[in-house]
């Protein structure tokens, strides 16, 4: 699905687990990720896209992932400069990244309100890597689990990173691309 979305061969730029734990789980502020992917991986354009399968049931009582439909189609640049190894605090508790009220505002406007994105067990979402999404925290007694895989397409291989800082690690964004994973992959079929 993300080859035909992407209309490109792609491989897993990263993959994360994203849990709201009941009565404690924290939200998002509203963000797009290709500028995090950009600034401090190196993800020369916007062709990426990321595939929820949501583990539990999401409901906006528990904090679904909320995004602005139609928001893809607009970058919502923060500009300001990364702090050093932003990655071991932002995926906890996020800081930077998150456009100014007046630009969300200037946003919803060009975009449609935002929605929910509910399902249950087992459902699958695609979103474009600058879909503007964000999520609030979960007050409510049923936890909500999320598993996140990022497929960038081949040919956006990531280069250095554009804001200059030393990228981060393996396991946040894949610097070795399609090819070390095909050829890995072609190691273990004739073993």
């Amino acid at each position: 699905a993300a080859e035909q979305i992407l209309n490109d061969a792609v491989y897993v730029h990263h993959s994360r687990i994203n849990y709201q734990q009941a009565f404690v789980g924290n939200g998002f502020n509203w963000h797009s990720d290709v500028e995090t992917w950009h600034f401090e991986d190196g993800m020369p354009r916007m062709r990426a896209v990321n595939a929820v399968i949501m583990l539990d049931k999401n409901t906006p009582a528990n904090g679904a992932l909320m995004v602005m439909p139609g928001s893809h189609k607009y970058f919502a640049g923060i500009g300001t400069k990364t702090p050093e190894r932003n990655w071991e605090r932002s995926l906890r508790h996020q800081t930077v990244g998150s456009p100014s009220h007046a630009l969300l505002t200037n946003l919803s406007i060009l975009t449609a309100p935002p929605v929910h994105c509910a399902g249950p067990s087992g459902t699958i979402l695609f979103f474009d890597c600058n879909l503007m999404h964000g999520s609030h925290n979960n007050i409510s007694p049923s936890s909500r689990i999320n598993s996140f895989t990022v497929f960038n397409a081949v040919s956006n291989a990531l280069v250095e990173p554009f804001d200059h800082t030393p990228p981060r690690p393996d396991h946040l964004a894949n610097r070795h691309g399609y090819d070390t994973w095909t050829s890995s992959g072609m190691e273990e079929e004739q073993s």
